[in-house]
């Protein structure tokens, strides 16, 4: 059962992405294929993933995060699902 509530804040997305943007500056390697597909499979079922959100990119309902966040080495997932 999806319990995607809507919208994450424009500010918190912000924060959030800048807080990416830091991690990955500091880590700019990108997840090998195998890593990329756990996540993938993780995000996929997780109740908070709306697949439909940010124009088709897929949308976190805690950080407001796309999928392109999958592909980074130095990401984590907010719910602590997968790091």
């Amino acid at each position: 059962m999806k319990i995607y509530s809507g919208k994450v804040s424009i500010i918190a997305k912000a924060r959030n992405l800048a807080a990416a943007v830091a991690d990955i500056a500091r880590n700019p390697r990108m997840a090998g294929a195998e890593v990329f597909a756990r996540r993938k499979r993780v995000c996929l079922s997780c109740e908070w993933f709306d697949a439909a959100g940010n124009f088709g990119l897929g949308e976190c309902g805690k950080c407001g995060c796309t999928a392109a966040k999958l592909r980074f080495a130095a990401s984590r997932c907010p719910a602590g699902r997968w790091k």
